[in-house]
């Protein structure tokens, strides 16, 4: 903030209010608060978590992960409690019961293990041609700079040529 002053006898009340002004808008403090609403805030922590045992299950499916229902080290607040911890719990029990231990999932893992092998495949694929044309790129850098050197040269010695032929010309 820019505050005028005079230095006049005159105007000294006006400057002093003036000063008392700018000294009150400088002791102003703002402290922002971000308005949340704490349902959504749950909900966004749970929506976090369910992602979290959707992978957690599809890599024990895979046969890469843990156990799918540890839920030692899942915050509380997350949860809602106990209540939902033991409703999560129970919709687990129903969807291995469901499923009868894996039975109907196999297939799934099946074309999931395939679709990976693929993937990797082409992924080697990929990188064998990344590492060709990092090759070509570096050649071609070097003969270019080779091309550019002689270029340097030639024109050295073309206008060698044509300052020897205007001191003679």
């Amino acid at each position: 903030m820019i505050a005028c002053c005079s230095s006049s006898d005159d105007n000294m009340e006006e400057s002093l209010n003036c000063l008392k002004y700018a000294n009150r808008a400088r002791n102003i403090r703002n402290k922002p608060v971000v308005n949340t609403d704490p349902d959504s805030a749950q909900l966004a922590q749970m929506r976090d978590e369910i992602q979290a045992l959707k992978m957690r299950l599809l890599n024990q499916q895979l046969g890469t992960g843990t156990d799918l229902l540890d839920l030692s080290n899942v915050n509380p607040e997350v949860l809602g409690g106990t209540a939902n911890r033991r409703m999560i719990e129970e919709l687990y029990a129903q969807l291995v019961g469901d499923r009868g231990e894996g039975g109907g999932d196999s297939q799934m893992v099946a074309v999931l293990r395939k679709q990976h092998e693929e993937a990797e495949g082409c992924v080697m694929r990929l990188q064998g041609e990344l590492s060709r044309t990092v090759a070509q790129v570096a050649a071609l850098e070097d003969e270019t700079y080779n091309l550019r050197a002689e270029r340097d040269l030639y024109l050295h010695q073309l206008s060698e040529s044509q300052r020897h032929l205007t001191d003679f010309g």
